[in-house]
Formats: structure tokens, C-alpha cells, sequence
């Protein structure tokens, strides 16, 4: 390799770094490693692509998605606000010379300003900078759908039904099935991707330009041309603590007793990515000591909750043990992709860069890369467990410095629902996209000082009335006329007729509907978690036996069995009704 190339980007480089490189072997080897691999790869161009865009907009906060945290040059230009060093973070989950594809800087900004956040970048490279194009292809659904319709010119609502093959003539089955064939994997639409932007030295042909800068290219299309993606992505929670106060999530102090306490309560409604019910419950769990603990617990729940076997062992190895706050781990499981690369590394005694290419091949189920691992693990007294982890590796978590941004997130929301409440829940009505029914966030504003007397967002602020321009709430006699037409109520008083109470292991309830979702336990079997506002503080989670439709329904009542599973309440309903308002 050219040494005077490697020192060339470096320098180059060096010249926007905002921190200072510690005085430590640690830093000053990983920094040589990273300018070797930058330069091998031509990688260069592509930071200071990313800083021209984060200079275009330091009014802006942004946070870093994905592996970007996981390179130490990405700290010290300020890309990201991760140090992979101090967080013991290896490269090659972002920089792999292995890999044929280059690697992501993916970009959150504040949802609300994600416009404009594009049409500076417009502005900035006019008629070359363009937004790409996701290719939707026909899978097993879609396909029979379009298979349907072209056979039968049936359309609408009729589609939508389970058996929509009885819908086909026996006489044209064999078409039918053969047209499906035939579509499978078929290029079905052309949608805008989410926030993948590629700038162009030159302007491209406009054929492939459609209105609003978008390109008729995907993001493998730009690979194949070594085009450099930039990912400018939009971020609720971050619009959210924009709202609330402006400052970056870093700027909050790291421990804080009443925050911990509240998230160890899972006292995090309105909490962007924190609040979901199974969330929740992860924090009730594990008890966050300080804000580092969240890394565990974003981990395990984004960007889709552990595999249960995965989540329960890791409940059931430090449950009970003594940890130093920001040290929650489990010994023998996976809660990273980075903890999958050190466990390959270790058991095949290869270096991190093809350990990742394994991580990879059993993410992607390459049975060439599996069957070689199998082969050279040999008869290990593990294996049956790590070749359990390493195959359902596609739903036990995210990368470390992925999980670490998140957490920051949830701390600094956390710490502002704490500390102002009232500004904590205008912030949520004005940028949250949540889960539950729209009365549970309404009530919680209620409770802490706010009237309402509008409908929906933008709010207006009106002293401590929340109003819509030009519109306020008509007079309602009862709370269900209300919740009929707008989903939630301004009577001060909680719904009437909702209680809980607990006698024993026995508790009766009659609750209002604040999220729900069914789980499938295997072999047919089915669960319904529902979360209820019965008039407490808190909502009720309760497990109702079964597929419940309860989109369909506004109130649950019944009797159920009060347990303690990993520290938390379950309730095990018994018998039930649901019923509409």
C-alpha cells in the first residue's frame, strides 16, 4: 500500500476533525488502521461528502443511525458522537475490506425538519444531488393478488380476503397459478426512497430524473456504479427533545436519581421509542442504574425485540446478581452484532473482518459460509448453543453504537418527562407517531396541567389551553359520545365504569383499550398483550387468552391471575368480554 497516500487522507481528514485524538496507543493504532482501510477503499470522498452536508446544516441536530459510531475517524470529524474506543467498538461492522459494498453514514435528523433538510442539499449541488428509488417487487401476497385481479378483473375490497383463490374458475387454476409463478420477484412499482441521497459529479440524464429529485436508480443500481449513497433520515424523537430544549442529547448530565427511578418504574408514555409495552417491561426488568444501561435495553427491544429464548436467558443471567451501573451483560448470549463478531473471532481464531463475513452469511443464510462454520468449530462444548445464537441472529438486536444513540435518546426524553412535564408532553402531541389510542398521550397532558380544547396537531398554546387554529372541541354530554368521534375526551374525570383491583393472586378489571398486539406461542396457539387505562396512574397489561380482534372494541373487562415473571405483573386473564363504546 502507497504510505504516501495513506499520510495524503490523512491529512486531509485531519483538517475537520473537532476533537482531539487522546494521547493513547489505543487511539493512535485504531486511527492507523482506519486511514489504511479509508484509503484502500477510497472512502475519503465520502466523509467529506457527509461533512458538507452537516456543515449545510449545524442549526440542525442530528444524531448518527446504524454502524457509523462504530469508526473512530467518524468521531473525530464530529460525524458521530460515539467513541468506539472508549465503548470497545470494532471496526468491522462498519469498514470490512472483505466486503464488496462500501459502508453507510446513515444521518437522523429531527422529522420535522427532514424537508428541509433535503432542500438545502438541493440548493447546494442544483440539478445533481437526487433522492433514490426503492423497487417494489411482487411477493407471495401481492402476487396472488395481481394474479387474481388479471384473471378475474375482480378489484377492491373482495382482494382482501384470506381464500382469495376460490375467486378463480377451476378451468383457469392452472393459469392462475402459473401467472403467480411468473410474478414473483417482478418489478410491481417505483416508490421514493426514505432518505438515500446520492450526489453526482455531473448532472445526470434527465430520462432518469423524476419530479422532486428523485432518480430512477436503487441503492444496488448506485453500488454497481460506485456512486456514494449519503442516508438522510428523519427521527421523531429527536424533533421531540428539539421541542422540549433544544439541547443535543450529550449535554444531559449522565445519573440522575428521579430519571432512573422512573425508567426502572417503565414510567416512559410519550417517550419516543421507549414507550411501547414491551419496552416497558424490558425496564422494569432490568432496572437501568444510568443512562449507559439503556444501551442494553435498546438493544434488546429495537429495531424488533430479542428472539423470547434470547431475551429470557439474558433476564434470567444477571437477575439477581449485583452489576455495576453501565455494566448490565449476560456471559453467554448475543445482544450486538458485535458481540456475534467476538464470539466468531474467539471460537474460529480469526480476526474481526472475517468473523463479520460469517455474522453476515448467517444473517443472509448463505449455507456456503454456514456449512464452513459448522466445519471449523469442530466439537466444541458450546456449539449446539452458539450455532442457536448465530442462526436466529435476524431478531436478537442491533449494532453497539446504534443501540448507544438510542439510548442517549431515551435518557434525555426520559430526563425531560421527568423533570418538565408539561413541556415533556406538548413536545409528544406535537411530534409523536405512537402506538397506543389517541386518549392514552391526551390524558397524560391532562394530568399534568393542559386543557384540551383542540383536535389533533399543529397545537396551539393558549396559556395552558391546547387549541387548534380556527377550531375547538363542541361540547360533548359523556365521554363515549366523544371518544365515538375523536378518539379521546376533555372531560377532566377518567371514563366512567373503568376499575382494578387486586384480591389476593385475583384481579377484576374493566379497562379502555390503549394498545394492543397478538403473539403467536407455536403450534396454533395464540395470545392477545393488552395494555388498559382503567383510572390508575399506570396502565394495566394484561394477556388475554387467544387471537382478540381488539381493534374492534373500546373496553375490556374480566378476572385474571396476578404472576411475577423476571420481576414485573403479568396478569393471565381468565374469562373476559370486550365490548364497543
Amino acid at each position: 500500500m502507497n504510505v504516501e497516500e495513506q499520510i495524503e487522507n490523512y491529512r486531509t481528514l485531519s483538517e475537520h476533525f473537532t476533537r482531539t485524538l487522546p494521547d493513547s496507543p489505543q487511539y493512535t493504532d485504531r486511527l492507523a488502521e482506519e486511514i489504511e482501510l479509508i484509503t484502500e477503499q477510497r472512502f475519503t470522498p465520502h466523509f467529506l461528502r457527509v461533512l458538507e452536508v452537516l456543515e449545510l446544516t449545524r442549526d440542525i441536530p442530528h444524531i448518527t443511525r446504524g454502524s457509523a459510531g462504530s469508526s473512530l475517524v467518524c468521531w473525530l470529524l464530529g460525524i458521530t458522537d460515539v467513541d468506539p474506543v472508549k465503548h470497545n467498538i470494532p471496526l468491522a461492522r462498519f469498514i470490512n475490506p472483505l466486503r464488496d459494498d462500501l459502508p453507510d453514514i446513515d444521518i437522523d435528523f429531527p422529522h420535522n425538519k427532514h424537508k428541509i433538510v433535503l432542500e438545502r442539499i438541493y440548493k447546494h449541488w442544483p440539478g445533481r444531488a437526487a433522492r433514490l428509488s426503492n423497487y417494489v417487487k411482487y411477493r407471495e401476497k401481492s402476487a396472488r393478488k395481481e394474479a387474481v385481479k388479471r384473471i378475474t378483473g375482480k378489484r377492491g375490497r373482495v382482494l382482501n380476503q384470506d381464500n382469495i383463490d376460490a375467486l378463480v374458475p377451476k378451468e383457469r387454476k392452472t393459469e392462475y397459478l402459473e401467472l403467480q409463478r411468473k410474478l414473483l420477484g417482478k418489478k410491481r412499482c417505483i416508490s421514493k426512497h426514505p432518505g438515500g441521497v446520492v450526489v453526482f459529479e455531473q448532472p445526470p440524464a434527465q430520462s432518469l430524473i423524476r419530479g422532486d429529485n428523485q432518480i430512477l436508480l436503487d441503492k444496488h443500481e448506485v453500488e454497481d456504479l460506485a456512486l456514494l449513497k449519503i442516508d438522510v433520515l428523519s427521527n421523531r424523537g429527536l424533533a421531540q427533545l428539539l421541542d422540549c430544549s433544544g439541547k443535543p442529547p450529550l449535554d444531559y448530565p449522565a445519573h440522575d436519581d428521579a430519571t432512573i427511578d422512573n425508567l426502572a418504574q417503565g414510567r416512559t408514555l410519550g417517550v419516543v421509542q421507549g414507550e411501547s409495552p414491551v419496552m416497558r417491561r424490558t425496564l422494569m426488568t432490568i432496572k437501568p442504574a444510568c443512562k449507559d444501561d439503556l444501551t442494553i435495553a435498546t438493544a434488546l427491544i429495537r429495531p424488533a425485540a430479542v428472539t423470547g429464548r434470547t431475551k429470557g436467558v439474558f433476564f434470567r443471567e444477571f437477575i439477581g446478581h449485583n452489576q455495576m451501573p453501565g455494566q448490565l451483560q449476560y456471559r453467554n448470549g448475543l445482544i450486538f452484532d458485535e458481540d456475534a463478531i467476538s464470539l466468531i473471532a474467539r471460537e474460529l481464531g480469526c480476526d474481526d473482518f472475517a468473523a463479520d463475513m460469517y455474522r453476515r452469511g448467517f444473517i443472509k443464510r448463505n449455507e456456503e459460509m454456514m456449512w464452513d462454520f459448522f466445519s471449523r468449530i469442530g466439537e466444541s462444548r458450546y456449539k449446539s448453543d452458539i450455532l442457536y445464537l448465530l442462526s436466529n441472529m435476524d431478531g436478537f438486536g442491533l449494532c453497539k453504537a446504534h443501540a448507544i444513540n438510542l439510548g442517549n435518546l431515551v435518557w434525555a426524553l426520559a430526563y425531560e418527562k421527568t423533570h418538565n412535564p408539561k413541556v415533556f408532553w406538548l413536545a409528544a402531541l406535537q411530534n409523536s407517531c405512537s402506538m397506543y389510542r389517541p386518549w392514552v398521550h391526551i390524558e397524560n397532558a391532562k394530568r399534568v396541567g393542559w386543557r384540551i380544547e383542540g383536535w389533533k396537531r399543529p397545537w396551539l398554546v393558549d396559556g395552558d389551553t391546547l387549541y387548534n387554529e380556527g377550531w375547538r372541541v363542541p361540547l360533548f354530554d359523556t365521554h363515549s359520545d366523544q371518544v365515538r368521534k375523536m378518539g379521546f375526551w376533555t372531560h377532566e374525570e377518567f371514563m366512567p365504569g373503568c376499575y382494578y383491583t387486586e384480591f389476593g393472586d385475583i384481579a377484576t378489571f374493566r379497562g379502555l383499550i390503549a394498545t394492543h398486539r397478538c403473539y403467536h406461542q407455536g403450534d396454533r396457539q395464540y395470545v392477545t398483550f393488552v395494555s388498559l387505562g382503567c383510572g390508575t396512574p399506570e396502565l394495566i397489561d394484561v394477556v388475554l387468552p387467544g387471537a382478540v380482534a381488539c381493534n374492534k372494541y373500546a373496553t375490556i373487562e374480566g378476572v385474571g391471575t396476578v404472576e411475577f415473571r423476571n420481576g414485573v405483573k403479568n396478569i393471565t386473564v381468565k374469562k373476559f368480554t370486550a365490548e364497543r363504546i
